[in-house]
Protein backbone atom coordinates (compact mmCIF):
# COMPACT_ATOMS: atom_id res chain seq x y z
CA UNK A 1 0.00 0.00 0.00
CA UNK A 2 1.00 3.55 -0.62
CA UNK A 3 2.55 5.87 1.92
CA UNK A 4 -1.03 8.26 1.72
CA UNK A 5 -3.32 5.73 2.36
CA UNK A 6 -1.55 4.05 5.81
CA UNK A 7 -1.79 7.55 6.95
CA UNK A 8 -4.97 7.99 6.19
CA UNK A 9 -6.02 4.69 7.53
CA UNK A 10 -3.85 4.96 10.84
CA UNK A 11 -5.19 4.63 14.36
CA UNK A 12 -3.47 7.68 15.55
CA UNK A 13 -5.17 10.19 17.83
CA UNK A 14 -4.39 12.62 15.50
CA UNK A 15 -6.98 11.03 12.80
CA UNK A 16 -9.15 9.18 16.07
CA UNK A 17 -11.36 12.73 15.79
CA UNK A 18 -12.16 11.88 12.03
CA UNK A 19 -14.05 9.02 13.08
CA UNK A 20 -17.60 8.15 15.43
CA UNK A 21 -17.15 6.85 18.62
CA UNK A 22 -18.69 3.40 19.13
CA UNK A 23 -21.49 5.36 21.07
CA UNK A 24 -22.49 7.08 18.56
CA UNK A 25 -22.79 4.61 15.64
CA UNK A 26 -24.53 2.17 18.29
CA UNK A 27 -27.54 4.85 19.25
CA UNK A 28 -28.22 6.18 15.28
CA UNK A 29 -28.53 2.52 14.35
CA UNK A 30 -30.96 2.19 17.29
CA UNK A 31 -32.59 5.34 16.45
CA UNK A 32 -32.87 3.97 13.08
CA UNK A 33 -34.65 0.96 14.19
CA UNK A 34 -36.77 1.87 16.20
CA UNK A 35 -38.53 3.97 13.49
CA UNK A 36 -39.78 1.18 12.61
CA UNK A 37 -42.00 0.35 15.10
CA UNK A 38 -44.73 2.58 16.16
CA UNK A 39 -44.60 4.59 20.17
CA UNK A 40 -46.11 3.01 22.70
CA UNK A 41 -49.26 4.79 23.99
CA UNK A 42 -48.98 7.16 27.12
CA UNK A 43 -51.26 4.65 29.71
CA UNK A 44 -52.08 1.12 29.63
CA UNK A 45 -55.48 2.09 29.99
CA UNK A 46 -55.70 3.03 25.72
CA UNK A 47 -53.87 0.20 24.74
CA UNK A 48 -57.13 -1.56 22.92
CA UNK A 49 -56.05 -5.92 22.79
CA UNK A 50 -57.80 -7.17 19.99
CA UNK A 51 -60.22 -10.73 20.69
Amino acid sequence: LSAPWMELASADLETAGQFPTYKSVKTAIYRKLAQKFPRLLPTRLQLEIPP
